[in-house]
């Protein structure tokens, strides 16, 4: 009896073309730079490019309010594609997370950002 639900829940997924829904974490390592086209995030894995056309005012409060070594969590339709160290998402979701909070914790910074002067 289970296998046959098994079977039919595959394809009325497929056939109720719902979205698959990609989530993401990046931790700032600048401020962003916020223009009226798109906001420009210096991240631990490249830059992240976030269309400006479609955001709510909670999302450009929570961009220009981003500090460093705090985290994003982006939830999008779009995949998560890093080209030539940079990523882009056109529609998205955001959450701030401390740099406290353990899924930001756990991102590491990237190597070779510690200038030592001798």
């Amino acid at each position: 009896m289970l296998k046959p639900i098994l079977i039919l829940l595959p394809v009325l997924l497929l056939l109720s073309a719902c979205k698959m829904v990609n989530t993401t974490i990046v931790k700032a390592i600048a401020s962003p730079q916020i223009s009226d086209t798109e906001a420009r995030i210096a991240t631990t894995t490249g830059t992240l490019y976030l269309s400006m056309q479609h955001a709510t005012e909670q999302q450009r409060s929570i961009l220009a309010n981003l500090k460093p070594h705090e985290c994003l969590h982006v939830t999008s339709a779009e995949p998560f594609k890093v080209v030539n160290s940079a990523t882009r998402f056109n529609e998205y979701k955001l959450q701030k997370l401390m740099a406290s909070d353990a899924k930001c914790r756990k991102i590491s910074p990237r190597k070779g950002l510690r200038i030592s002067m001798h």
